[in-house]
């Protein structure tokens, strides 16, 4: 299940090559909140991009395939009651972790925010969802069928 409306937080561009951005796929806004007017991104450049593309995200399948996905949020998450199993018990209950993009990294204010939903470490405990109260009862409901 997608979010109503993306986060977006600070990012800077690490890739090797000079990348120019589409522009009728969304405006760009520099991190101090202007908007962006050069579409080409160097190393080092900095702008505001989806939580999601940067910090990657977290769904959980229904292995039954009898109930629609569920949306865990951005960066590593899992239900409180999986915490502490390792990736492959996850993955036999349906978890499905997707990577952020490897030519951005998030900016230091944003990062310390972060933290919570993206572990630095493999060993870190993952984090519980955070699930907004707007879309609770829309998220709870398939996991609750499938006894989550």
């Amino acid at each position: 299940m997608a979010e109503n409306s993306p986060q977006f937080v600070k990012a800077r561009y690490i890739g090797q090559h000079v990348v120019q951005l589409p522009p009728s796929v969304r405006r760009y806004y520099n991190i101090a909140g202007t908007r962006r007017t050069k579409l080409t991104l160097e190393q080092g450049d900095t702008l505001m991009m989806p939580a999601q593309e940067i910090l990657g995200q977290s769904l959980l399948f229904d292995p039954k395939a009898q109930r629609p996905p569920l949306y865990l949020g951005t960066g590593k998450r899992v239900l409180p009651e999986h915490a502490g199993l390792d990736d492959d018990a996850l993955s036999l209950l349906g978890y499905e972790h997707h990577q952020g993009r490897p030519d951005f990294e998030l900016v230091a204010d944003d990062a310390a925010r972060a933290s919570n939903a993206a572990p630095a470490a493999a060993d870190t405990p993952l984090a519980p969802p955070t699930i907004s109260s707007s879309t609770e009862s829309d998220a709870a409901q398939p996991m609750r069928a499938m006894g989550g």
